[in-house]
């Protein structure tokens, strides 16, 4: 072999070897951002919006199910970008799973939505670091199920108690 050409034939070889190692991202590569990864069903009335992108659903946005059969989420999650409702067959919805792209992930069609009646995207702000903040948007909608889904997955949820209230207390957030 002509020394010349290794320069060449190692530049080759270290880009195959690159683009034999690309591959679609994994749920392994997915990260919590400052949170710890929660355990499947453990926050099981939290909802995650789908929305179908060339018959690939993704997730865009999250829920809580009000009962088997209704999910409450915000009305931006249930509009495109022109303000128009999304189209309940394009939408659906996946109930306590931590890797909702996996095939098999347990997923329910929507049969309707309804944003509230005075939303409105003059009504969404955006504070000094630039987040939406909704303001007097009346963001809120309610998405119906085409299928009930299962009961284990809706516990029924407790009005806080004045003893529930700790000062200095850290939340937990989902979705």
């Amino acid at each position: 072999m002509n020394a010349k050409h290794v320069p060449a034939l190692l530049i080759c070889g270290i880009f195959s070897m690159g683009l034999l190692s690309c591959s679609e991202p994994t749920d392994s590569t997915l990260k919590v951002t400052l949170g710890t990864q929660a355990a499947p069903y453990q926050y099981p009335a939290v909802a995650l919006l789908k929305k179908d992108s060339s018959n690939t659903f993704y997730v865009y946005c999250s829920g809580v199910l009000l009962d088997p059969q209704h999910v409450l989420t915000a009305a931006h999650c249930s509009v495109d970008f022109d303000f128009n409702i999304h189209n309940a067959s394009e939408v659906g919805v996946s109930v306590g799973e931590i890797y909702p792209s996996r095939p098999g992930s347990n997923f329910t069609a929507v049969s309707a939505i309804r944003i509230h009646p005075e939303f409105s995207k003059q009504g969404m702000m955006k504070d000094d670091r630039g987040l939406v903040v909704p303001g007097e948007a009346n963001d809120i909608a309610v998405w119906k199920l085409a299928e009930a889904v299962d009961s284990f997955q809706t516990p029924g949820l407790r009005l806080a108690n004045p003893e529930d209230l700790i000062v200095g207390a850290s939340p937990t957030l989902v979705g």
